[in-house]
């Protein structure tokens, strides 16, 4: 093998590290002591407390029941308010791909019950809209908020 075929093979590596490390999106984690159905209601009241709009919750066990199957609790949340989400569209119509926001509620293997969302910021990033626009700010502040009211705890983590 001669040099630049060494070397080539060595770039090839670093953009294929680089472009899956990018592509990587971040996932927020909140703890809670609450069980899956008690964490889920409090998220649908945060959520219209906020004056956001529930648009639809997807519980994945009641699903696979209906085949037969079983699995841990685990619901998706999906909301939004075009409030916050207007300015963000007017930048990078392709965040439409992200929204509305959603929060997935779910027991783990060990029992540990979870909240877990993905960080506005990484979207931003992946659809031409700056980190620190405040219609990201402002998605960041919301889920954080959300999530921290329904887990019943202060800390978050």
């Amino acid at each position: 093998m001669n040099l630049t075929h060494i070397r080539n093979i060595g770039l090839s590596a670093l953009f294929a590290l680089l472009t899956f490390s990018s592509a990587q999106a971040a996932t927020i984690n909140v703890k809670s002591e609450l069980p899956v159905s008690d964490v889920t209601a409090r998220l649908e009241a945060a959520i219209e407390k906020a004056g956001a709009r529930l648009f639809t919750k997807v519980d994945f066990q009641q699903g696979v029941k209906s085949v037969g199957k079983d699995i841990r609790p685990t619901t998706v949340l999906i909301f939004g308010s075009p409030k916050i989400g207007a300015d963000a569209f007017a930048i990078g119509q392709t965040i439409g791909l992200y929204l509305p926001l959603r929060v997935l509620a779910y027991e783990d293997a060990s029992g540990q019950v979870w909240l877990s969302y993905p960080d506005p910021a990484d979207a931003a990033v992946e659809h031409g809209i700056p980190v620190d626009h405040p219609a990201i700010q402002a998605m960041q502040g919301a889920l954080k908020k959300l999530t921290m009211a329904a887990s019943g705890n202060s800390s978050g983590n």
